[in-house]
């Protein structure tokens, strides 16, 4: 059995509620002012809702387990899948969000000096990976048990053989 998952920041309703009111302050100001050049109000109201149409549709992260190992990406930024081999997996457990960064982090970040990477948008736990050459990699996820389960039964084989 394998796992997948996938956020997007399409759940998140706090940001609806940014793009809402920032779509009602443009209306409210700047309209009036962009009535009387119709092309003006086009241009306006495209760039203004872009970013949020970007960030809505464009980005996503996924996360996949098989027996080729742990695998992840965060479109835009990481296309290609980061693969983590079973092998390489010095240890791993299911973390709780405890710090502010951790609870607001959003997205993928990367930090050559600590050797850590971070990937999440709308996981409530991280699974951390600790590999063997140092580097810490937390995953992002909304149903930590099931990850942890299947990650437990590969490992287990990968050790075994």
């Amino acid at each position: 059995m394998n796992y997948s998952e996938t956020q997007r920041f399409r759940n998140l309703r706090w940001l609806w509620m940014i793009m809402i009111g920032l779509l009602l302050a443009e209306v409210v100001f700047i309209l009036p002012e962009l009535i009387h050049s119709p092309h003006h109000l086009v241009v306006t109201l495209v760039a203004s809702l872009m970013p949020f149409l970007l960030i809505l549709f464009v980005f996503s992260y996924e996360v996949r387990i098989d027996q080729a190992g742990v695998k992840y990406r965060f479109s835009p930024r990481l296309n290609r899948w980061k693969v983590i081999r079973f092998d390489d997996v010095q240890s791993y457990s299911i973390k709780e969000k405890s710090t502010l960064y951790e609870r607001f982090h959003l997205g993928y970040s990367k930090s050559l000096f600590l050797k850590n990477e971070i990937v999440n948008i709308t996981g409530n736990k991280y699974m951390v990976l600790v590999l063997k050459n140092g580097t810490v990699v937390k995953l992002g996820t909304e149903h930590a048990d099931t990850m942890e389960r299947i990650l437990k039964r590969f490992l287990t084989k990968s050790f075994q053989e």
